[in-house]
């Protein structure tokens, strides 16, 4: 069947808003065929032009783990091509990437930034519900800014969130954590000019941008970019150091395979010495 490498990849984009991936990530395939488009969008597709894609990438001198993605984006594409009777399936070998460090805080720190909120001040209240929250559950940005007033199951110790491709979930919190949003949820309730939880001191929904005002202000730590994806990652690796089993956290986390959970058990030194200590057999005669 002969088809150019546009009309192929519309559809590949179609295939994936079938599929309800975020657009994030649909706009990574654009960005990664944007070359292989840009040069032979008009021709028939066929093989070569993958791999002139696939050498371009390697002559830009960009750093592992972004070749990697490049390459596993067009395989993507290729295979779908392959699936559809495109061309002949096309093998990409997957490159090795190096596992990038999880960078994390530490109880004592996250115990830092909770000392550093005014809790006599609306914007106090709402700062430390919306770290404890993140702290506690590791939900992601987006999902933390769609709360609404009602997705709070207060009995439940649960919240209503919607997750990455607009999937229903729902977040865990302990008591704490649930008594620590409700001392914010009576100050905002006569404040609140919408549906939203977490809102400005104006009263509308917290934005992306509010978001990062607050992380920005929050005290900082060497070696840390303090983000709200920070905070899931401390969440992750606090959690299993605490006993959390992987299939259980990846639940958590919304994780579709256990793949990016894994990441979460690479330790750093000094927490291998810790848990050694913890859980050393060696105690035990």
């Amino acid at each position: 069947m002969q088809i150019t490498f546009n009309a192929a990849f519309d559809l590949f984009i179609q295939d994936k808003q079938l599929h309800d991936l975020s657009p994030g990530t649909i706009q990574n395939a654009l960005i990664c065929c944007k070359w292989l488009l840009d040069h032979h969008g008009d021709h028939n597709i066929s093989h070569e032009p993958f791999k002139a894609a696939l050498m371009e990438f390697r002559h830009r001198g960009v750093k592992p783990s972004t070749l990697s993605f490049y390459y596993r984006t067009l395989a993507k594409f290729a295979k779908f091509c392959a699936g559809e009777g495109y061309i002949e399936p096309l093998n990409i070998p997957a490159l090795p990437e190096p596992a990038p460090a999880v960078v994390h805080l530490t109880i004592p720190q996250v115990q830092t930034i909770l000392s550093s909120f005014d809790l006599e001040k609306f914007t106090g209240l709402r700062n430390n519900a919306i770290v404890r929250l993140l702290f506690d559950s590791g939900i992601r940005r987006g999902e933390l800014l769609g709360i609404d007033e009602d997705d709070i199951l207060w009995g439940n110790n649960m919240i209503k969130i919607t997750r990455k491709g607009g999937k229903d979930g729902f977040a865990h919190m302990c008591v704490n954590t649930k008594r620590h949003l409700w001392n914010y949820e009576k100050q905002a309730r006569p404040r609140r000019n919408g549906s939203a939880f977490f809102i400005s001191k104006l009263g509308k929904r917290l934005t992306t941008n509010g978001l990062r005002m607050v992380f920005k202000r929050l005290p900082q730590f060497e070696g840390v970019k303090l983000t709200p994806h920070v905070m899931r990652h401390s969440f992750a690796v606090n959690a299993l150091l605490n006993g959390m089993d992987q299939i259980t956290l990846s639940q958590l986390m919304g994780h579709t395979t256990l793949d990016m959970t894994r990441r979460y058990g690479q330790l750093a030194p000094g927490e291998r010495q810790s848990q050694h200590a913890k859980f050393s057999p060696g105690k035990r005669i």
